[in-house]
């Protein structure tokens, strides 16, 4: 398996905590994509390196929305596809600019979906302030269909 020297991962990983991406890093350094792309998967510690940096990457990208968005050379549509194209990628690359909607009730660790199933009312007597005894549940048979 082929692996990189220190120097290459320290020159990557710097590359991509500017924002760069993985295919002008390849260019810069002179190596096909697909074999930096290969050697990262592979090498579990350049890996976990590359990925610190590309979070890093993220943030870099978003300080560079906020720099072409005060830019006034640039026109209206200009900036807009500049700012959506790095806010779509740093989405994509990091949980903490996604606008996906995480799900809960479903991984380990997650409190179960609960389902409201009545809804009670309970008339409370405030000279008293007690609660009346609350009735057992009705069970339902079926309910009914809409006709359609």
């Amino acid at each position: 398996m082929m692996t990189g020297s220190t120097e290459q991962i320290d020159t990557i990983c710097a590359s991509l905590s500017e924002g760069k991406s993985l295919r002008s890093i390849a260019r810069e350094i002179d190596m096909a994509e697909s074999t930096l792309r290969y050697w990262l998967a592979n090498d579990a510690d350049a890996f976990a390196q590359s990925a610190r940096a590309r979070d890093l990457g993220c943030d870099s990208l978003a300080d560079e929305c906020l720099e072409i968005s005060d830019d006034d050379t640039l026109d209206h549509n200009e900036r807009r596809i500049r700012i959506d194209t790095r806010l779509r990628l740093i989405g994509k690359w990091s949980s903490r600019y996604s606008d996906k909607v995480k799900h809960v009730g479903g991984d380990v660790g997650d409190s179960p979906i609960q389902t409201v199933t009545r809804i009670e009312r309970h008339i409370i007597d405030p000279d008293t302030a007690q609660v009346p005894a609350v009735p057992k549940p009705v069970a339902v048979q079926g309910s009914p269909r809409r006709k359609g």
